[in-house]
């Protein structure tokens, strides 16, 4: 059983500012309101006297740098927007958070317009798979580093135990000599039992942290696959949220990466997501080594997590793979996209910028040239080549997979 709180967004970012490249582009279409003065009213000072084209936010929760920082940007000709970040954890929330905006706005308007509802939104940009399983990774050597240190504080204080009846003994037998030694073993294997305790502390905040940047990471995919364009409906798109949606929590006895190998092998094999029959003699149907014995071999009281992680990320590149190609191929069939370039987020300086009044004056002599045609190709490269640092997530064809 679950329960969801939404909770206020200032609560857990702040206003900054804007930045002008990200690693990870997430572009949303079909909003009708892309007014960011409307979406986030809370980060935009009421005296401001035009929406502006980019928003900042930063984490509260970080503790140094400004790493965790997400932009928003606002197309200027097209009803898109796109949202930016290297920091995938903040980038599922915000980006949650901006279709729940855009959704509540566009239902608004249409109540007040009495319209039928219009197109539903589309998110174009599914992040690499490398990153999924980079987090997953995180995940696992966090987990290995508790298991080190609860076996360390399980030594420990069986030692102290040890040091302890020795100490008794001796008091018994009144042996001053012996009890002074005996004594020093036990402060230092109390010394020894605090420092092991501090580690194991600070290491469960750390397994915890991973385990919401996980399931934040896991939303986001389950977010872009289904608002993607081309996304098949029905049981298809009920398994990728089923496998992506759920939340990361580890047992005493098992990780996560235990827990969630049986289901992506099952729906790696059966259901919508297996690998669709090839034809007679071309090799389609046949079983992985890795299947039935190495499985079977996980199993049991000396289960290697590492493993299960391995199988894991193997399991999940096959599925995550199929349906990147089958978005693909079903964008290739319908001839999807409008072949515009998303060259009109670039159009508009961001505030961050700094010194943009030189920078277009510099950049005026550029087009005159591209435009007079004094000096052919050289121009037109440089123009070009400004204009392709924006990638066009418009296209489905075009996502990073």
């Amino acid at each position: 059983l679950q329960r969801e709180a939404h909770l206020p967004l200032r609560l857990f970012v702040k206003g900054c500012q804007p930045s002008k490249e990200a690693q990870h582009k997430i572009t949303l279409s079909g909003a009708t309101v892309t007014r960011l003065a409307q979406l986030f009213p809370e980060f935009i000072p009421e005296g401001s006297a035009a929406s502006p084209s980019a928003l900042g936010l930063q984490s509260l929760l970080t503790t140094g740098g400004d790493g965790r920082r997400v932009t928003i940007v606002a197309a200027k000709n097209t009803n898109r927007l796109r949202v930016q970040s290297d920091d995938l954890a903040m980038l599922s929330m915000v980006v949650e958070c901006l279709l729940r905006r855009v959704s509540g706005a566009i239902a608004t308007d249409d109540e007040m317009r009495k319209e039928p509802p219009k197109a539903r939104l589309i998110l174009s940009g599914v992040p690499a798979v490398n990153e999924l399983l980079r987090v997953f990774q995180i995940h696992h050597e966090l987990r290995k580093e508790l298991k080190l240190l609860e076996t360390e504080l399980e030594t420990t204080t069986g030692q102290m135990r040890l040091f302890e009846r020795r100490f008794v003994v001796k008091l018994q037998e009144r042996s001053l000599r012996a009890l002074d030694g005996t004594l020093m073993l036990l402060k230092r294997n109390h010394s020894a039992v605090a420092k092991v305790c501090q580690q194991l502390k600070s290491m469960r905040q750390k397994v915890k942290l991973s385990q919401i940047n996980t399931t934040a990471v896991l939303h986001l995919f389950g977010l872009c696959y289904s608002h993607s364009a081309n996304v098949p409906g029905g049981k298809y798109l009920e398994c990728l949220r089923s496998l992506l949606t759920s939340t990361v929590i580890d047992s005493t006895e098992q990780s996560y990466e235990e827990m969630l190998l049986p289901v992506v092998r099952f729906l790696e094999q059966t259901g919508p997501l297996r690998k669709l029959t090839s034809t007679a003699g071309s090799g389609g149907g046949e079983v992985d080594a890795l299947d039935e014995a190495t499985l079977y071999g996980t199993i049991g009281e000396s289960t290697d997590p590492s493993v299960c992680h391995d199988l894991l990320q193997r399991h999940l590149v096959r599925v995550l793979g199929r349906a990147n190609d089958r978005l693909t191929n079903a964008a290739k069939a319908s001839g999807s996209g409008s072949g515009r370039n998303s060259v009109d987020f670039e159009d508009q300086p961001l505030p961050e910028a700094h010194n943009e009044e030189e920078g277009e004056e510099e950049d005026e002599p550029q087009r005159k040239d591209a435009e007079g045609g004094d000096f052919p190709g050289s121009p037109s490269l440089k123009i070009g080549s400004s204009v392709s640092e924006w990638v066009n997530y418009e296209q489905i064809s075009d996502l990073p997979i």
